[in-house]
């Protein structure tokens, strides 16, 4: 192990500055070397195909555009000229007018393009050509800065001369036989036939030698145009010779380099690649054969030179491994020896071990027994349960029929009741209103006392029945869509009086905003708001302030009741909204009372698909709400209308 520590610590070789990398390196910069070449001269080739089409751009193609413009205004003057010429009738002389300042307007346009082409557009001659007016022409047609025409060939400069010539007979002659037609015309309109004749002979020579002019002006801007494109053709034959020739020399230049550059890659890998590696793989293979002194003889300084140098130190290492190996393989038995020792001590603990977990095995099985037993006991239990839950539920049936026979009771037994007592109180109000005979104050006291405790039943009886009919689905409400602001007011002047003859600040706080129509039962939510506003009056002392508030909030329309009365005490705020509920303190100070008045409201505001609740302290007050919804429709017409506003 020692020798092996030795040997591996020994110091290897540096690779060599110029080793393996910088070689490839260079043959690849020899490489990017052929491409620069090929990309130079392709840019060399850009730059000549470029000088050659700059001189069509720059020269022909302008030189083109100022010839079909001149002959474009030549049209335009030749059919001004016959426009005017095929005016009949001496009253349309304004449309000679127009035809022959059209004609003036061509022939300016004619003499600047014909003196840009015969100067240049640029030159200084142009500028003071026919005292600045065809320069003037030129910047009016917006060609100064777009139409930069270089002087032409000498040719081409000759026939633009010759070509203004030819124009100037044409004008002139156009001019005359405009002049001489509208002479003709006049002559014609008075009655000087011969005078006429003769005049309009003199007009159709005019015209004759304008055409003429004309034909001899067109056939030398064609002259100059074919002139133009002979150019164009043969610079276009130079573009395609260079594109051909720079073409064909990039690929002799790619082609040869390439070439060379495989050759001398090939010849280099081969040297400093391929040879030391097929030498290490000989040597590879000898050693797997079983020839430990074969070594690897390479003297280069690089990564493979290097290579070569671990694989025979790796070789020299190989060959003392035997003894190595011998030694460690003794060491390792010793090392199992005592390892089967230990084994031997652990199977015998474990035996102990899986001896104590059989007994506890067994434990197991006499518990799952125990266990056994108790469910059994535990399934008696069940069904018994079960046999009891069937009882109760027969015994829930009995009491759910025994209160609809209540309820059939009630009904029954207040319906009987409340026609004897109508009977009763219109006969007490009889008394009162001393229809039979003159009462005394102890009689009138009597029949008065006996009329109210007739009332109080006669409502007892209501609430009973309004109570009957809402258990068993007849109360009958009568859904409608109406305003609900009137209502609220209604009942509020109901119990204004009331209020005030007991000494309270009785106040309506309504909103600003208009609240839209609601679906509601109009007798069914008066009910609501009167039995709220009975309770407030009711259990209120003489001195404190009952408060009623409409707000509108979002999709729902909010009523509060708010009084400074006795209100109840925490422990009975649960059974408020139960049939025949009364806390103790309200018995105590109102001895009268059904206990059905919450109970309705809350079934009727739920029907409606509202709410209701309360707040209330022990001799703090208390706070009745209900809530109802606004129509769905209503909201969408709110919603639609905000949207309007925001917009504008």
């Amino acid at each position: 192990m020692e020798k092996r520590k030795s040997v591996r610590s020994q110091d290897h070789p540096k690779a060599s500055l110029f080793g393996i990398q910088l070689k490839l390196l260079i043959v690849l910069g020899f490489f990017a070397f052929i491409l620069f070449l090929t990309a130079s001269y392709g840019l060399y080739g850009v730059y000549l195909l470029t000088l050659s089409s700059q001189v069509i751009t720059d020269q022909e193609i302008p030189l083109t555009e100022g010839i079909n413009g001149a002959l474009v205004e030549m049209l335009k003057a030749q059919f001004a000229l016959a426009a005017a010429l095929a005016v009949d009738d001496f009253s349309q002389s304004e449309k000679i007018r127009i035809h022959e300042a059209d004609l003036n307007t061509s022939l300016l346009i004619f003499d600047a393009y014909i003196a840009a082409i015969a100067w240049g557009s640029e030159s200084e001659a142009f500028r003071k050509s026919d005292g600045g007016l065809n320069f003037a022409e030129w910047q009016r047609l917006n060609l100064a800065g777009n139409l930069i025409i270089e002087r032409p060939l000498p040719l081409q400069v000759q026939l633009a001369g010759i070509t203004d010539i030819y124009f100037g007979g044409y004008a002139r002659n156009a001019i005359r036989a405009i002049a001489a037609h509208k002479k003709f015309l006049r002559l014609e309109f008075e009655g000087l036939d011969e005078e006429a004749v003769e005049v309009r002979e003199k007009g159709q020579e005019y015209t004759a030698l304008a055409l003429r002019f004309s034909d001899l002006s067109i056939d030398s801007l064609s002259e100059m145009v074919k002139i133009s494109n002979n150019a164009i053709a043969q610079k276009a034959i130079r573009i395609e010779t260079i594109q051909r020739n720079i073409g064909r020399n990039i690929f002799f230049i790619f082609f040869i380099g390439s070439i060379v550059f495989v050759v001398i890659s090939f010849v280099l890998i081969r040297k400093i690649i391929v040879k030391p590696i097929q030498k290490i793989t000989q040597v590879a293979q000898a050693i797997s054969s079983g020839n430990l002194s074969a070594r690897a003889n390479i003297k280069s300084r690089d990564e493979i030179g290097i290579l070569a140098s671990v694989f025979n130190e790796m070789a020299d290492r190989l060959a003392e491994y035997p003894l190595q190996l011998e030694k460690e393989v003794r060491e390792r038995t010793a090392a199992l020896t005592k390892a089967n020792e230990r084994l031997q001590e652990w199977l015998h603990e474990n035996y102990l071990s899986a001896k104590l977990l059989v007994q506890r095995d067994r434990e197991l099985v006499a518990t799952n027994r125990e266990m056994e037993q108790l469910n059994k006991e535990l399934d008696e239990i069940g069904k018994m349960l079960v046999r009891r839950d069937m009882e109760l539920t027969n015994s829930n049936e009995r009491l759910r029929d025994l209160d609809a026979v209540k309820s059939q009771f009630v009904s029954i037994a207040a319906h009987q009741l409340r026609t004897p007592l109508a009977g009763i109180r219109w006969t007490l109000y009889a008394l009162l209103e001393e229809q039979v005979g003159k009462l005394n104050y102890e009689q009138k006291k009597f029949a008065g006392d006996a009329y109210s405790a007739t009332l109080r039943l006669i409502n007892l009886i209501n609430d009973l029945l309004d109570v009957a009919r809402l258990e068993e689905g007849r109360f009958g409400f009568k859904i409608t869509r109406m305003s609900f602001t009137p209502i609220v007011q209604a009942v509020f002047k109901r119990f204004q009086k009331n209020a005030e003859d007991k000494g309270l600040a009785f106040s309506l706080k309504l909103p600003r905003q208009k609240i839209p129509p609601l679906d509601f039962d109009e007798e069914k939510i008066m009910i609501v708001l009167e039995n709220l506003i009975d309770n407030a009056i009711k259990y209120t002392a003489p001195g404190g302030s009952i408060v009623v508030s409409l707000t509108q909030d979002k999709n729902m329309v909010t009523v509060e009741v708010a009084d400074t009365g006795i209100g109840m005490p925490k422990d009975q705020v649960f059974r408020v909204f139960t049939k025949f509920f009364r806390a103790n303190n309200a018995q105590l100070y109102q001895t009268s009372g059904t206990g059905l008045g919450l109970f309705l409201a809350k079934n009727i505001v739920e029907y409606h698909k509202g709410e209701i609740f309360f707040t209330t302290k022990e001799n703090g007050g208390s706070t009745f709400t209900f809530t109802l919804p606004i129509p769905q429709t209503q909201n969408n017409n709110k919603s639609s209308s905000k949207k309007k506003g925001d917009k504008k």
